[in-house]
C-alpha cells in the first residue's frame, strides 16, 4: 500500500509549519481572527441548537474568548501554537457545550443549492472545448473554494450574499494567479500516464465540494485513474464531513 509522502515519518509530521509560538505578530494576528470569529459561532449556535438559552450562549461566549485570551498570556504554556491548536482549543470547547457542528443548517443548505447547478456547470464543462473545458475545471476550483467560512474575508462575502458560484467565477483575475501551477498541471497529464489512483482530500461542503472538486473528479475518472474522496470524520467548520458527502455523492450520481 502506498504511503503518503508527508506521513512516512509520522513521528516528525508536523501539520502545520507555520510556528506561530516563534511568531509573535502571526500569533497575534490569528488570535484575533479566533476570537472575532465567536461573532459568527453564537449566530449558528442560536439557529442550530434551540435549546441553548442566551445565558448558556454568553457562557459559551466567555468561555471562548478566555482560551484564546490564555494564549496570549501565557505562550509558554503550550508545547506548540499553530492554527491546529487554536482549531482543536475551539472543538473542544463546543463538544463541551453539546454544540458538535453549529454549520450543519448552513452545510444542508449550500449543498442544496449546489447540487441544483451541478448539471448546468457539467453541461458547460461538456461542451467546451479541451482547453477551455480545462480552464472551465480550475476556475470552479478556485469560485468553490470561497464558501469557507473560516476565513475572514469568505465569511464577509457569505454575509453580503457574494458567494455565488457563477458570480464569483465570472469575476475572478484573469490568470495568471497570485499561485497559479494550472499550466503545468495539466502538462503533467498531457505527458505522463494517468495516475493509477488518486486520493483528493475535500474541503468545503456547498459550491466547493459539489462545483468545484466533483467536475474534476469526474474527469479524473474519464482520464483512467481510481479517485477516493476522503472527508474528516468529524465537523471542522464548514468542511464537507465523511458522513455528509456520501448521501451528496449518491444524489450528485443520480442527477
Amino acid at each position: 500500500m502506498a504511503v503518503l509522502a508527508q506521513l512516512r515519518n509520522a513521528p516528525a509530521y508536523r501539520p502545520c509549519d507555520w510556528d506561530l509560538k516563534a511568531d509573535p505578530d502571526g500569533r497575534a494576528y490569528w488570535l484575533h481572527h479566533f476570537r472575532e470569529h465567536a461573532d459568527v459561532l453564537l449566530p449558528l449556535i442560536a439557529a442550530e441548537y434551540g435549546r441553548a438559552s442566551a445565558a448558556e450562549q454568553a457562557a459559551f461566549r466567555a468561555d471562548y474568548l478566555a482560551i484564546f485570551d490564555r494564549v496570549a498570556a501565557y505562550p509558554d504554556a503550550y508545547p506548540r501554537i499553530d492554527i491546529l491548536l487554536f482549531d482543536e482549543l475551539r472543538t473542544e470547547l463546543q463538544a463541551r457545550y453539546g454544540y458538535r457542528d453549529p454549520f450543519r443548517g448552513v452545510k444542508a443548505r449550500e449543498n442544496e443549492a449546489a447540487l441544483a447547478l451541478l448539471p448546468g456547470v457539467l453541461a458547460e464543462i461538456d461542451a467546451a472545448s479541451p482547453t477551455a473545458r480545462r480552464e472551465l475545471i480550475a476556475a470552479g476550483l478556485m469560485a468553490g473554494n470561497i464558501f469557507d467560512l473560516g476565513s475572514r474575508a469568505t465569511i464577509q462575502r457569505y454575509r453580503d450574499g457574494l458567494t455565488a458560484f457563477d458570480t464569483t467565477r465570472a469575476t475572478q483575475p484573469r490568470r495568471p494567479w497570485a499561485v497559479d501551477d494550472v499550466d503545468a498541471w495539466w502538462r503533467r497529464w498531457d505527458e505522463r500516464p494517468a495516475y493509477a489512483h488518486v486520493v483528493f482530500f475535500a474541503d468545503n461542503a456547498g459550491s466547493d465540494i459539489v462545483l468545484g472538486c466533483l467536475p474534476l473528479v469526474r474527469w479524473l475518472l474519464a482520464a483512467g485513474s481510481a479517485v477516493t474522496l476522503a472527508a474528516n470524520s468529524e465537523p471542522a467548520l464548514n468542511d464537507v464531513t465523511a458522513e455528509e458527502l456520501r448521501p451528496l455523492l449518491e444524489r450528485a450520481a443520480a442527477l
